[in-house]
């Protein structure tokens, strides 16, 4: 029979007998060792606290050069082009608005759409009339969000001169077309 030296808390040594029993109990041992081990780096290793930090992001400036005019050759389209902000912080992304108020653009229910910061045009062709109509660009972070003043336009209906003019229509797709007659064969039955 072999035996292994167990260490009582006390300091005393005995003999255990290394049969199933034994080591069950040398695994127990280990299984605590290992685990306050854990525990112990779990309560040093937390660090010193001292509270949270906060990153504060600032609030982009508003965009720059915005312009507001007739898309050419397409009838009520009009095509908005800016430039990023000059101050403040990068923006996230850039926020479109439009009013046929004047002073009422850049109201939330006047929020067109979002583009992604990397885009400085856009071309507005849904749902605009002949009319006198204001856009605001705003420039939008974490930090907050800052617009242009206000361009307005009045979108045109463009005439086709002949058919050489876009109508704003289609996709612009252009491919050969292939047509098939339909021929009777008096040899196909």
């Amino acid at each position: 029979m072999n035996y292994i030296t167990r260490i009582h808390p006390s300091g005393e040594r005995a003999p255990v007998n290394t049969g199933q029993y034994g080591w069950r109990r040398i695994l127990s041992v280990a299984a605590a060792i290992a685990v306050s081990a854990v525990m112990a780096f779990a309560v040093t290793g937390c660090g010193g606290g001292g509270g949270a930090t906060t990153a504060t992001v600032a609030a982009p400036g508003a965009p720059t050069n915005l312009a507001v005019m007739n898309t050419t050759g397409v009838s009520l389209s009009e095509t908005l082009t800016w430039s990023p902000p000059t101050t403040g912080g990068a923006p996230a992304s850039y926020e479109i608005y439009r009013s046929t108020t004047a002073g009422a653009a850049f109201l939330p229910e006047n929020h067109l759409i979002s583009l992604p910061a990397t885009t400085l045009t856009f071309i507005d062709n849904a749902g605009l009339a002949n009319v006198l109509t204001y856009w605001a660009v705003s420039a939008k972070n974490a930090g907050g969000e800052v617009a242009t003043a206000e361009k307005s336009d009045t979108p045109s209906t463009t005439t086709g001169g002949g058919g050489g003019a876009d109508t704003g229509f289609g996709n612009n797709f252009s491919a050969a077309l292939i047509f098939a007659v339909h021929r009777t064969f008096p040899w196909v039955t």
